[in-house]
């Protein structure tokens, strides 16, 4: 270990081979408090010795107290990291990982799912702890990771192999990397090839995916957060904007063709959001909101706004109603993504008898052929959760087969919507230079607030997006 002070004197060495907590709150503490309101680097051997994630909690908490900000740059956030910045609270920084020696890997664990999927792999690894930086990017590349990352740290759920296309059958298949840091599981290293592309019927599928009965491994609390209050729910309702939902965009282009009294059923409402924002636009409109799981809170703050909710499998739901034609609108915004193929197939079928006859369908989901989709992959590509990547052709194809007619369809692009967030991850994050270099143009294009709705426009007027939004009817 090598310590720079602000003069750049070298003050202190160590060995790598442990580094306990202790260590470096006594040798931070040896600086004047005068003397940390200047910058400090700390450099650590790239051979450093990985450490539990209490470590960096631990000398935040210490440092904090002092309002001092201590930030940790590469290394694996939770892990001893590769360089510390000790800035005085001076300036804070964001935590990301530009470089790894792993194609693909974002070792933060900031969301409580990356954390989650972490202290799986520690426990599995018991004496993961001791191992060097450099041993412990080989136990990533292992095939027990892998299964680790794609059941979310369920390490019990067993996974299968899906050979064969799902959809068609066809043998005739191509492994696709998942090129740039995956937004979910933040640990999958891209060169397991979860991902297969069917050279047939186009269809992108998870090679390696749990039982149905398994599926519900990814929506608990460190996923899709449900926990909130009936008054919580409501407020958050209030304050939906772009800012706040990522699928606003999609919302607003269903609420778009909505009638002021039509029957809306939304599939796969999630904590109600389309339904609050449509309730809002559409005061007269029947909404129905089903989804496999929505807690009584959530049902409670529902009921306040009239909407009609059910916590119910959308599949069984739908086929068990035994009334037809009850709908002028029926949604699934970001949903068939995470459904069987046959599963799928046979919703769209049930579904059909639930339209009325000028009935629209209207559901989106990740379009894997679209610019920003491959460009900013981690947001389609979500292995365990995303069993499928869909694109517009595989969806016209299916649609027809399944008796409908292709009305329309739209584009939105999530990496468009928040600036300082997509773009400056990716700037900072991608693996090539020219990635990089791509990503820091279009974050400085979406930090301009005139410039960001220019641009948005303008992807939507070319049907740009990741996000492909398809309104469809009944033949």
């Amino acid at each position: 270990m090598k310590i720079i002070s602000p003069k750049g004197d070298d003050k202190f060495k160590s060995d790598t081979d442990s580094f306990p907590a202790g260590r470096l709150l006594n040798l931070l503490s040896t600086y004047e408090k005068k003397t940390l309101s200047a910058e400090v680097e700390i450099l650590l051997a790239e051979d450093c010795t990985i450490i539990d994630e209490n470590v960096v909690l631990e000398v935040l908490d210490e440092f904090h107290a002092h309002s001092v900000e201590v930030t940790f740059l590469g290394g694996i956030d939770g892990t001893i990291p590769r360089h510390v910045i000790i800035n005085g609270g001076l300036e804070k920084k964001n935590y990301f990982v530009p470089d790894q020696g792993l194609i693909g890997v974002n070792f933060s664990i900031g969301r409580p799912l990356r954390k989650k999927i972490f202290n799986a792999i520690m426990e599995h690894f018991n004496d993961l702890a001791s191992y060097s930086f450099s041993r412990f990017v080989e136990i990533i590349k292992s095939d027990r990771v892998r299964d680790i990352c794609l059941t979310y740290g369920e390490t019990e759920k067993k996974l299968f192999d899906i050979s064969e296309c799902p959809n068609c059958g066809s043998s005739c298949i191509s492994p696709i990397t998942v090129g740039e840091g995956n937004a979910i599981t933040g640990f999958l290293d891209a060169r397991h090839n979860v991902y297969h592309h069917c050279n047939s019927c186009s269809l992108v599928y998870l090679s390696r995916q749990v039982n149905k009965n398994d599926l519900g491994i990814f929506y608990d609390t460190f996923s899709y957060d449900r926990s909130q209050s009936c008054e919580d729910t409501l407020i958050n309702w209030d304050g939906l904007n772009e800012a706040s939902n990522s699928h606003f965009g999609n919302h607003l282009i269903g609420i778009d063709n909505i009638k002021s009294s039509d029957s809306v059923l939304d599939l796969g409402c999630g904590r109600g959001d389309f339904l609050s924002l449509a309730r809002g636009a559409r005061p007269m409109a029947s909404l129905t909101g089903v989804d496999f799981h929505i807690p009584d809170p959530i049902l409670d703050a529902m009921k306040q706004l009239n909407i009609n909710g059910f916590s119910s499998d959308i599949v069984d739901w739908v086929k068990n109603q035994k009334e037809s034609a009850a709908f002028d609108i029926i949604t699934m915004w970001e949903v068939i993504e995470h459904l069987k193929i046959n599963d799928l197939k046979s919703l769209l079928h049930s579904i059909k008898k639930l339209l009325k006859p000028d009935g629209k369908l209207i559901f989106s989901t990740p379009d894997f052929y679209d610019i920003h989709g491959q460009s900013l992959d981690f947001w389609a590509m979500a292995p365990g959760e995303h069993l499928y990547v869909f694109n517009l052709k595989f969806c016209a194809h299916m649609l027809s087969e399944l008796g409908y007619e292709l009305v329309d369809y739209e584009r939105e692009s999530v990496t468009t919507k928040l600036p300082n967030r997509w773009y400056e991850y990716g700037a900072e994050t991608n693996s090539t230079l020219s990635g990089r270099a791509s990503s820091s143009v279009i974050e400085s294009v979406l930090s301009d607030d005139e410039l960001r709705e220019k641009f948005k426009q303008i992807n939507r007027k070319n049907k740009v997006g990741s996000e492909l939004i398809i309104i469809a009817k009944a033949k």
